[in-house]
């Protein structure tokens, strides 16, 4: 990346399909950066900070063409691209205590989804994915306001289900009562 504007190619319509990209430094200490579709491609958050969503220009889209932005140091960077479904079929799910919108890629399995201010999937709200199976591994970043980044793999569930990884805190796994309201995702 030169440091103003660097271009690439993605296999698909980044304006037709919504795409998660995550983008990291390969050089340097800076921050990972997380882009979706679904929550505008001119916001981003950073993985392992508490930072609430942010407005720059961290990468644009047009089509197939992507480019990376003047956020972004002059330095070599690694991006993954991540479709999923079409933006125009975003789904409003309504089957659990709270309304979310999400886009599906019912291929690969892969869901980007919103879920309102005030919903606490600890205090005893649910929140719809909208897949047909129960989902493996989860990143929830608060998009408001500054809060914990926190991610769930099934394989380091407990019986209880109540632990995260806090990906801006570096302590590990921690066990609390407080995640996931001692529920193991479902359908």
């Amino acid at each position: 990346h030169d440091g103003s504007s660097t271009a690439f190619i993605c296999n698909w319509d980044a304006d037709t399909y919504d795409t998660l990209f995550i983008i990291k430094n390969r050089d340097n200490t800076e921050a990972w950066y997380l882009v979706d579709g679904l929550n505008g491609y001119n916001k981003y958050t950073q993985i392992q900070t508490t930072t609430q969503q942010t407005d720059a220009n961290v990468i644009s889209v047009s089509g197939t063409t992507c480019t990376l932005g003047s956020t972004l140091a002059s330095d070599a960077y690694l991006v993954e691209c991540h479709k999923a479904g079409l933006s125009a079929s975003r789904a409003t799910n309504s089957g659990g205590t709270n309304t979310t919108t999400t886009s599906y890629n019912s291929t690969s399995k892969f869901v980007i989804g919103t879920y309102p201010t005030g919903a606490s999937p600890s205090g005893g709200d649910t929140i719809e994915h909208g897949m047909a199976a129960a989902p493996e591994f989860m990143h929830f970043h608060k998009l408001g306001a500054d809060g914990t980044v926190v991610v769930w793999h099934h394989l380091m569930a407990t019986t209880a289900n109540t632990g995260g990884l806090g990906l801006d805190s570096g302590g590990g796994f921690d066990v609390s009562a407080n995640y996931w309201n001692d529920t193991s995702p479902d359908a």
